[in-house]
This record gives structure tokens, C-alpha cells and sequence, in this order.
């Protein structure tokens, strides 16, 4: 609630409860904006958990993440090695919601951070660990053993 006494402002909020700052802004006419700054949070229901791969796939990891302005997305490998994007591409960071990775080989395997920031402290991340997965014969074939 906003009320004006005696010249001056006057700001009230009851049985409001959440993580951000709050800026009242007045233009030289005396009009007044709120606006509310919350800080990122990424929505675990959006983003990709740790993921088993063979060599040779195509893999897309997802982050999404929420809050006030809007949060922005990057990548980087947790160990600081670059990231290999495809035979001829390697870098240090991916902006984007969406991380695509071609062709699969060991030199993917690892820890890959999806970082989000909107200038609201804190920034957050998650990790995601990227693995190879054996191969492993289809169901019903079988070995013989001697």
C-alpha cells in the first residue's frame, strides 16, 4: 500500500513474504513506479539431470530458470576445459537455454555448470554430470560362456 502524508511517501506492505528487492522509483512530475527484483532460480522440472550417453549421439542439455528481470543461461565445463561443440568447434562458454553437443566422444565426458544470472544476487548454477554409458548388449542377447 502507497499513501501520501503530509508531502511525504509513505510505503506499507502487509503479510508479504519473498526473496528480492522491492525499488520505488519517482520520475521530477511525482509519479511513482514499483518494481520487483527477484534473483534466478532454476527450475530442476526443466532442466536436464545427469545424463548417460553413448559415442556418436547427439545430446541436447536444457537449463530454464526463473525470476525477475528475466534470467539469462550459460555453460561452461565445471573443470574449465573448453567445450567441444563439434569437430571444428570448441569454446569457453554457450549462452542459450539449450546446450546441443554433436557426435558424442569421451572428449565431452564430464561436469557440465548451467549458470543463470538477471543481475539480482545471487547468480545460481547446477551441475550436470555427463558420462559415458558401456555398451550393453540388447534385451535377449546372449553370451555363451565356456
Amino acid at each position: 500500500m502507497l499513501w501520501l502524508r503530509q508531502r511525504q511517501l509513505h510505503f506499507g506492505v502487509k503479510d508479504f513474504q519473498a526473496k528480492g528487492s522491492l525499488i520505488v522509483t519517482c520520475d521530477f512530475m511525482g509519479y511513482y513506479a514499483f518494481s520487483y527484483r527477484i534473483p534466478p532460480n532454476i527450475d530442476d522440472t526443466l532442466t536436464s539431470s545427469d545424463v548417460i550417453v553413448r559415442e556418436g549421439d547427439n545430446v541436447t542439455l536444457r537449463c530454464k530458470a526463473k525470476g525477475s528481470p528475466e534470467p539469462s543461461i550459460r555453460w561452461r565445463r565445471d573443470d574449465g576445459h573448453k567445450i567441444v561443440i563439434n569437430k571444428t568447434m570448441e569454446v569457453v562458454e554457450v549462452d542459450g537455454e539449450a546446450l546441443e553437443l554433436e557426435r558424442i566422444s569421451r572428449l565431452h565426458m564430464g561436469a557440465y555448470l548451467c549458470i543463470a544470472t538477471n543481475g539480482v544476487p545471487p547468480s545460481v548454477s547446477k551441475r550436470i554430470n555427463f558420462s559415458h554409458g558401456l555398451d550393453t548388449p540388447p534385451v535377449g542377447w546372449h553370451t555363451d560362456v565356456l
